[in-house]
């Protein structure tokens, strides 16, 4: 967060410390590395780690995170098609693709 006047500026860096969540992270891996198609849901109350969790494992293993924002399906599918894009098709205006 960011608050500046004309005298002031205040910056505030929110450090987020992975604690906490070793057996959740290696089920999550053994999951992926069983090589079966897998539906994984992560659910809990705000703010306990759900977030953190799924971006932890994401610095391991290859995949895609996308926050799904309140809103109708044209806008969730239209956020989810820009997140794609620019995870996967960096490269397609140059005709070279490269998967990531």
């Amino acid at each position: 967060m960011v608050i500046e006047n004309s005298r002031v500026l205040i910056v505030t860096i929110m450090i987020v410390k992975f604690v906490n969540r070793r057996w959740e992270l290696e089920t999550l891996k053994n999951l992926y590395q069983s090589g079966k198609s897998q539906l994984v849901i992560v659910y809990g109350w705000r703010r306990i780690g759900k977030t953190r969790l799924l971006l932890e494992f994401l610095t391991e293993f290859k995949g895609l995170y996308f926050y799904t924002p309140r809103g109708g399906s044209e806008t969730v599918l239209n956020e989810f098609s820009g997140v794609v894009e620019d995870r996967f098709f960096q490269d397609l205006d140059s005709g070279i693709l490269k998967l990531s």
